[in-house]
């Protein structure tokens, strides 16, 4: 659906598909997370309390469930850097290229430096999601009880 008034500010389809898409799998992953906390999790939290806490707050709890109890895995690690990823687009703010094409731009958090939210950026958010998505498939394969187990999917591949 096209809001007509609005298409001369919003950047362009494919941008926004790349966008949309990008939240879409982080969000898929956040939630395969909480319930990886509570499948290895020794009652210590609930499904209620955990949905309401933000991610950073998720993966501080990720850190005491999935990485002390089954050890060798990068997920925390790798949550950590989408959700680094996730903030600087929630947090950005509308701007426009060089060439005055709108887009999403973040302010870096030292400075005055400002950058762009380009389909790089989209794009590199949709990998490390693809890849953090991987990691909890093999997580789940070994930690979770199969009837608990959600399949994923990101870019169209199944995980």
């Amino acid at each position: 659906m096209k809001h007509k008034r609005f298409v001369a500010t919003l950047p362009n389809e494919e941008y926004r598909m790349l966008l949309g898409t990008g939240l879409c799998a982080f969000n898929q992953n956040h939630g395969v997370i909480v319930n990886n906390i509570l499948e290895v999790d020794d009652g210590r939290y609930n499904w209620y309390d955990l949905i309401n806490l933000t991610s950073g707050r998720i993966s501080e709890r990720a850190k005491k469930t999935i990485a002390q109890k089954c050890g060798g895995t990068n997920i925390p690690d790798l949550f950590d850097e989408t959700i680094a990823l996730r903030n600087n687009i929630v947090h950005s703010f509308q701007g426009v290229t060089e060439d005055g094409q709108p887009i999403l731009r973040r302010k870096a958090h030292s400075g005055k430096v400002q950058f762009n939210i380009d389909e790089a950026y989209l794009n590199d958010f949709l990998a490390k999601n693809a890849e953090l998505a991987k990691e909890l498939k093999a997580f789940n394969k070994h930690h979770t009880k199969k009837s608990h187990r959600r399949k994923m999917q990101v870019n169209g591949e199944e995980y």
